[in-house]
């Protein structure tokens, strides 16, 4: 890879993580509303992809 290369390449943000990700070397990506998120492992894709399980009635005093 050229220096060229490593500085006009594009990269994203993992979404859940942080990590930037360059979308040839991404272990993922996903399409949603219209955006695409590149992910640095299939952990931190499954992570994105899993439900909410987090139920405002079910937390929190329900507030």
């Amino acid at each position: 890879m050229t220096e060229n290369e490593t500085t006009t390449a594009e990269t994203f943000i993992d979404p859940i993580c942080g990590m930037q990700v360059k979308p040839a070397n991404a272990a993922g990506s996903l399409n949603q509303d219209g955006e695409t998120y590149y992910f640095c492992s299939t952990a931190c894709l499954q992570k994105f992809m899993a439900p909410n399980d987090v139920n405002p009635a079910n937390c929190c005093g329900g507030n």
